[in-house]
């Protein structure tokens, strides 16, 4: 079954694959817009709609369509009156655009304050682009006594930044000093007045900086594998892992070029698993994994294996690795535990095999029976030739790593692939021998998040439009191409609620995806089909079946037949008979191990194997739910209904059946309208989410007040698991006076030790995203999430993780407590 999906995988990313090509740079744009009374008249934002606004447009519109640039935009008076993060999607960035034209006047003026949040998105941003530019569009007219505009724009351009500073001559004159002060230099090159010649200037920078060759990188990832056994220290103290283990570690990262695009991988060991990190590169996050490296007492027994596999682990699950190298550096002494030599061995090939290159680095801890380093060890863990990588921790080790990874970033190799557009089409069985008990139990656990799972599996920079079918004798769901991420994700959610149709027609299905393929006026260069059936066709439909899948190949349209196996045996011939040729390639079943596969790819990887076997810690979750007026439609808490609750449903459900889980729900509008204490009593919960549907809708939205509820349980929980997770869920649309505790609100959460996920949900207004990401634990793009199949994978994985981890207790794994914090305000209501 692993086979059918990496052959799929495999076509479908060959068919995005074309010829290889120097890689061209990326640009971000970060445009920071006054939007102060100084640019308006007559109380309408006169010059920031009829200057301001039209040379935005007018500079993008002016780039080649081929050009790479991610857009973000942040508004400003005398407070940020519109932020968002960098887009490369030209569809969010004209939404953002048009939303600029419905704003009203702002007070004050703060220059400094709009460049300082802008920057907060660049240094928030974990990937990006090699060239950057800020153009800040103002008269210059700054209040007296706020932000300093001459220090924020030193930030920026002390980040690298080119800073153009565009004057806007709106009521009153312009101030070119301040002007001045904000471009970078020299200022003919970067100061100018709104014009035709600003525009050039800046469009031909931007094309400039996308057609240099030198600014692609090859990258690496590097993991460090730590021993922190007994050997390692003196008088109970991990003396030589503090002494010579972490600064080596910390030397070698200091000896790279300060632009190395390098991820760093921690994983210490003793006769178990101590600390391990995932791939990052965020500077921040590795100083505090250093951090965490001083905290560690000393470890019990060795099994070098062990560490060696979970870095191996690791890697395999790292969906967003972009490295052509990785290189792990084993720090150890090489004393293993007699018993764990051949797994030792074993792992170490096997890490080789999947293509690390290991420095075995030898740190002599104490003399134990006349011995401090055992090298013969060593050698059986380094790669090839092992003179040059079986080492000591001195200096010259140091340079020699640091060299292979200098020499790997500037090779030569780093070429990119020329993706091709690509319509990819889901036609998705949901009639009767798709469910169970009345329930469309193949179609929700099996169809659904095949698709997703394939999605998820390929290349991030895939420029894909996706379009959904679902049909039983009737088509049930259809939508048009999209490649709008929170497009796709709210149909991935609607499709949870479809109910079980009657009668099979799969010919129905195909054709109706050909139709919207037909109607397309946008066609990308490729086009793929998926359909997944059981192959049980209504027997009079079965002609038309073949004839609509003759046409559709006809078309051009690449098709995959993939069975899902429902209640009933699946009709691989007719499979076949849809597929494309040779069917072999085009035609396979998707099991119980497929759906495992994928979901372990989506989740990455996180379940440790020897889990299985232990103990299992549970855990306490919070749900705090937003109700509040902007979740409701017509007095009804419709999006409460329909979005907030049936999300937590299926989070709980998704999780393991062994897993110990208390669950908490905080129920907020402007005020508290349910809370219940943690519980594992599956009745208890029931009922809560019985009693959760009766509620109506609450006024008000007090996001922080829902928070601090959830927080008073916490503290006043006598019997707390070891680890705690609150899933909040609101559009983040908080009463403008209750911003501020809000955020402080979070900050105490945090603080306590409890992991925030905020997931959006869409209710009648649009969503504050970066409320969201406010509230949320850090980083914020892996806590920070819409409604849908990708927050519920993230959250369930964390979730998992916590009980299962091996740092919770010495045979057992850590309990987790989760609290459930929900919106029940009129904004999560319909029809009172």
């Amino acid at each position: 079954m692993k086979l059918a999906l990496a052959v799929l995988l495999f076509a479908l990313v060959a068919l995005f694959a074309g010829q290889a090509v120097a890689e061209e740079c990326p640009v971000d744009v970060y445009f920071v817009l006054d939007n102060s009374g100084s640019q308006s008249a007559g109380g309408v934002p006169k010059y920031f709609q009829e200057e301001t606004i039209p040379f935005v447009t007018d500079l993008l519109d002016g780039l080649d369509d081929d050009a790479v640039v991610r857009v973000s935009f942040v508004v400003f008076s005398g407070r940020i009156m519109r932020a968002t993060a960098p887009t490369s999607v030209k569809s969010e960035q004209e939404s953002v655009i048009d939303s600029l034209f419905r704003l009203g006047v702002g007070a004050g003026t703060d220059i400094g304050l709009g460049i300082d949040r802008s920057m907060e998105f660049v240094m928030a941003d974990t990937a990006p682009s090699p060239k950057r530019i800020m153009v800040v569009m103002t008269d210059g007219k700054n209040d007296p006594g706020v932000s300093d505009v001459g220090e924020a724009a030193r930030k920026a351009k002390d980040e690298g930044l080119l800073v153009f500073a565009i004057g806007v001559e709106g009521r009153d004159e312009l101030d070119e000093d301040e002007l001045i002060s904000i471009g970078s230099f020299p200022k003919e090159d970067f100061v100018y007045l709104v014009s035709p010649e600003a525009l050039k200037v800046i469009d031909d920078t931007i094309e400039a900086l996308i057609e240099e060759q030198s600014c692609g990188t090859c990258k690496v990832d590097l993991y460090f594998v730590l021993d922190n056994s007994g050997s390692m220290a003196a008088g109970g103290v991990p003396k030589y892992f503090q002494e010579e283990t972490i600064p080596f570690c910390a030397e070698l990262l200091d000896g790279l070029d300060d632009d190395a695009e390098v991820r760093v991988s921690f994983v210490v060991f003793s006769g178990r698993i101590m600390r391990k990190a995932l791939p990052t590169n965020v500077a921040s996050e590795i100083e505090n994994y250093f951090d965490s490296l001083w905290r560690l007492g000393v470890g019990a027994g060795t099994d070098i294996g062990m560490g060696i596999r979970t870095a191996d682990e690791i890697a395999r699950a790292d969906t967003e690795s972009e490295a052509i190298k990785k290189i792990m550096v084993v720090m150890t002494d090489g004393r293993n535990d007699p018993e764990t030599h051949d797994e030792m061995k074993a792992s170490a090939q096997e890490a080789r095999e999947q293509g690390f290159e290991i420095f075995a680095v030898g740190v002599t801890g104490r003399e134990e029976n006349g011995q401090r380093l055992d090298v013969e060890e060593l050698a059986l863990i380094a790669s090839a030739p092992i003179e040059d990588h079986a080492l000591l921790a001195t200096p010259e080790t140091i340079s020699t790593i640091d060299d292979l990874i200098e020499e790997t970033i500037e090779s030569e190799e780093c070429v990119e692939k020329v993706l091709c557009d690509t319509d990819l089409y889901f036609v998705l069985d949901n009639s009767a021998s798709q469910s169970k008990d009345g329930v469309p139990k193949y179609f929700r656990e099996e169809s659904i998040p095949f698709a997703a799972g394939l999605l998820d599996g390929l290349d991030d920079d895939a420029d894909v439009r996706v379009s959904f079918v679902v049909f039983s004798g009737r088509i049930m769901r259809r939508t048009d191409p999209s490649r709008d991420p929170n497009r796709i994700e709210e149909v991935f959610a609607s499709l949870y609620r479809l109910g079980v149709g009657s009668g099979t027609n799969i010919g129905m299905g195909m054709a109706a995806a050909l139709e919207i393929f037909e109607a397309d006026t946008d066609k990308s260069d490729r086009q793929v089909m998926v359909v997944l059936t059981d192959g049980l066709n209504d027997e009079e439909t079965h002609d038309a079946t073949i004839a609509t899948a003759s046409e559709v190949r006809a078309a051009g349209i690449d098709v995959y037949a993939v069975g899902v196996s429902g209640r009933d045996e699946l009709d691989k011939l007719q499979l076949d008979e849809i597929a494309s040729r040779p069917a072999n390639t085009h035609s396979f079943i998707v099991g119980p191990e497929a759906l495992e596969a994928i979901s372990d790819q989506i989740e990455a990887n996180i379940e440790d194997d020897d889990c299985k076997s232990k103990e299992l810690c549970p855990t306490d979750l919070y749900f705090v739910l937003d109700d509040s007026a902007s979740q409701s439609e017509d007095g009804v808490p419709k999006f409460f209904r329909e979005e907030t609750i049936p999300f937590c449903e299926v989070l709980l459900d998704g999780l393991e059946d062994d897993a110990e889980v208390r669950v908490s729900f905080t129920v907020f509008s402007g005020r508290i309208m349910r809370r219940v204490a943690p519980t594992n009593d599956p009745i208890a919960i029931d009922a809560a989410f019985a009693s959760l549907r009766r509620l109506g809708v609450g006024s008000g939205t007090n996001i922080g007040m829902g928070m601090a509820t959830a927080l008073e349980m916490f503290n006043a929980d006598t019997e707390p698991s070891e680890r705690q997770v609150m899933v909040v869920l609101t559009d983040g649309l908080n009463d403008e006076e209750t911003n501020d505790a809000t955020l402080a609100t979070a900050s105490e959460v945090r603080a306590a030790g409890i992991d925030v996920y905020a997931v959006g949900v869409s209710g009648r207004d649009e969503l504050d995203k970066l409320q969201l990401d406010e509230i949320a634990s850090r980083p914020a793009n892996t806590h920070s999430f819409i409604v849908g199949p990708e927050a519920l994978f993230e959250i369930s994985a964390v979730i998992e993780a916590n009980i299962e981890a091996e740092d919770c207790q010495e045979i057992t794994l850590c309990p987790t407590d989760l609290y459930f914090v929900l919106d029940d305000s009129a904004s999560q209501s319909e029809d009172g």
